[in-house]
């Protein structure tokens, strides 16, 4: 019976921790990623949602500027669905019906959650503020969605 030399028992002595410390290593790599991709997916629909109600609030509820148009349209990611509505639940613009999802913009200024829109899962930013549109005084909801695909 011949011994395995010192190398080959070396070799099977670190080959196999190294092994599992790299799986273990890939798939943390791999989570650490997913959840940068969702901050900046979510970074994406606030600075929208953001334009989207600038734009409102200056226009006094009228349709967006194209400079707005613009930046919603290349929006990264895809196609980006908007609805506003303003003080008393007003429907100011937007596309008519937005996503149901169980949580309301209710004390949370930010609501960040998943739904679904005519089929396809997408993630949906409800952002609550202050406003006045002009001569009402209240709280307006932007609605902000994006596929998540």
């Amino acid at each position: 019976m011949t011994s395995m030399s010192l190398r080959s028992r070396l070799f099977m002595l670190i080959l196999p921790p190294l092994l599992l410390l790299s799986i273990v290593l890939g798939f943390w790599r791999f989570e650490v990623a997913q959840r940068t991709s969702e901050t900046l997916f979510d970074r994406s629909l606030l600075a929208a949602a953001l334009a989207i109600s600038r734009d409102v609030a200056i226009s006094g509820g009228d349709a967006l500027s194209p400079s707005t148009r613009d930046f919603v349209s290349d929006a990264g990611g895809g196609e980006l669905f908007y609805h506003v509505t303003g003080p008393g639940g007003i429907y100011i613009t937007g596309y008519a019906y937005p996503p149901v999802s169980g949580g309301r913009a209710g004390e949370d200024r930010l609501d960040y959650t998943m739904s679904e829109y005519r089929g396809e899962p997408v993630r949906v930013l409800r952002m609550r503020e202050s406003t006045t549109i002009g001569n009402l005084t209240g709280d307006t909801i932007v609605t902000v969605w994006q596929r998540d695909s």
